[in-house]
């Protein structure tokens, strides 16, 4: 009996290994970004672009205080952005990540109320000058996305179309968030 069972055995292993058997693997090739939501964004570096087409605004003298009851605040002229790295529908991405987390008042300018004022009469200063510019935060990103890939089979080394397939995916990108600040400086 166990000499049959080896003879067996031997034998199908004989077979299984003439038999020609074609082995095949799938590739993913990314086809459409059908969905982008912004999940999460946080600031990594503030001021990553600071002090960016400068404005002087106004200069007080020491000991001089103003107060502009409608001051107004350009918007920045820096764009907001964001690299993908994307070479499908990288512009769709990028368009749909900023349309949700740029600020609204890019387009706009503010009104505000500022009270500014000299350096102190005995502090050695003459005026402040006061600016305004463009600047620019470093921020992550994080989107949920949802992602259709055309899966091939690899057959003798030809790619052959197997399938279509949809995914839900968590990506990281990196941007540039613009802003406009205000900065003053001490004149002698």
């Amino acid at each position: 009996m166990k000499k049959a069972l080896a003879i067996l055995s031997g034998l199908l292993l004989a077979a299984s290994l003439s038999s020609p058997v074609s082995a095949a693997c799938e590739v993913m090739e990314l086809s459409a970004v059908d969905g982008v939501t912004v999940a999460a964004y946080t600031i990594t570096e503030y001021n990553a672009v600071s002090r960016h087409n400068p404005v002087l605004t106004m200069t007080l003298r020491a000991g001089e205080t103003r107060v502009i009851p409608n001051a107004r605040q350009a918007p920045p002229s820096l764009p907001f952005r964001v690299e993908t790295g994307l070479g499908v529908d990288a512009e769709k991405v990028e368009a749909a990540i900023a349309e949700q987390i740029a600020p609204r008042n890019l387009q706009e300018k503010m009104t505000f109320t500022a009270s500014c004022w000299g350096p102190p009469v005995d502090s050695g200063y003459t005026a402040r000058a006061f600016y305004e510019a463009d600047a620019c935060d470093r921020i992550e990103i994080h989107t949920d996305e949802v992602r259709t890939y055309r899966v091939y089979r690899l057959v003798d080394g030809e790619k052959v179309y197997h399938r279509s397939e949809s995914r839900i995916e968590r990506h990281v990108y990196e941007g540039m968030m613009p802003k406009r600040i205000e900065y003053s400086v001490d004149l002698r």
